[in-house]
């Protein structure tokens, strides 16, 4: 085996590093042994992102910093901020029409459709965020595959009235992506 030689840094040579900071308590209190190490991280990421909010003065009412993340950063899971109302089968709901958003519900059907065909759920790491512009959706969507750790991101548009068919397009097609990046 080859011997790995590293050289010292000498003046500002080391500023030219930049490094995620993670709180030593993240390691040494109980109450977080239980953490991934990957959580950890994570939480020294979200740290670093924080400071780009200070940068910017993003601060709330009560000056608490705050993070902006876009939707295409972070695609969250399906139905996120989407409310239903449930009721028994057979009953009369005719007067909740006019609470109905049609473009959350066209949103949602292609959301669903999509976590369904990879066999999501609420704990699954599939994402999916349609949002409609006119008669046209436009869907996000993240496929993980847990064997491989492998992950591809996607969108695709269509109409609304093929929302479900939409959703199932695209969890194929990252799907399949995924499967045909391993075989190589």
């Amino acid at each position: 085996m080859q011997e790995i030689q590293f050289d010292y840094f000498r003046g500002m040579e080391a500023e030219q590093y930049s490094f995620y900071r993670v709180p030593k308590v993240l390691f040494t209190a109980e109450c977080f042994k239980s953490l991934s190490c990957e959580a950890k991280v994570l939480y020294g990421l979200m740290l670093d992102r924080m400071s780009l909010s200070i940068k910017n003065r993003w601060f709330d009412e009560e000056d608490r910093v705050y993070i902006i993340f876009t939707v295409e950063e972070i695609i969250p899971a399906a139905g996120q901020g989407i409310l239903a109302v449930q009721g028994r089968a057979g009953e009369d709901f005719s007067y909740l029409a006019d609470f109905q958003d049609q473009e959350a519900a066209w949103a949602a059907t292609a959301e669903r459709a999509f976590v369904r065909y990879l066999d999501g759920g609420c704990s699954s790491p599939v994402a999916a965020h349609g949002q409609v512009q006119g008669e046209e959706l436009n869907l996000l969507g993240l496929y993980y595959d847990e064997e491989t750790g492998k992950y591809k991101r996607g969108s695709k548009k269509g109409s609304v009235s093929m929302a479900e068919e939409l959703g199932i397009s695209l969890a194929r097609e990252l799907r399949e992506a995924c499967q045909k990046e391993n075989q190589q």
